[in-house]
């Protein structure tokens, strides 16, 4: 299964406020407990990690170093680019209430099904499908 994961960066503390609140008017989740978003904590990480798993979370994002992210956009430069990379993964997500309890979050983007703290690939859901409709009476 692939992992959504990418990097932004920025100096400037109130332009990466703005990307923040662009990021969370679109369904991602900033993890204030991991790291609390303010000037200081922005001094000693000018970037945020972004992943659509982040310790059982789907679409958080933080204040980190980004070690060995792959994908890094810098504003303001990669502002458009960085936006519609955010808008990409939230959008290949659809959700489907199941009961009072669960919901299933489905990613197009991964191929994968996640109801609870479970991820199932579309090939396993394909699977029980095809074994639900062979049984049907």
């Amino acid at each position: 299964m692939k992992t959504i994961e990418f990097g932004v960066k920025c100096s400037n503390f109130n332009l990466m406020k703005a990307f923040k609140e662009e990021c969370e008017s679109m369904g991602w989740n900033y993890q204030k407990n991991f790291t609390e978003f303010n000037k200081s904590k922005h001094g000693n990480f000018p970037a945020m990690y972004f992943t659509d798993d982040w310790h059982k979370e789907p679409f958080g994002f933080a204040l980190t170093k980004l070690g060995n992210v792959v994908e890094v956009f810098h504003l303001p430069q990669d502002w458009d680019k960085a936006v519609e990379h955010a808008r990409t993964a939230i959008d290949n997500i659809a959700k489907l209430q199941l009961n009072d309890a669960y919901e299933a979050e489905i990613n197009f983007g991964n191929e994968t099904v996640k109801v609870g703290c479970q991820t199932f690939s579309f090939d396993k859901i394909n699977e029980l499908t095809k074994l639900i409709n062979k049984n049907k009476k």
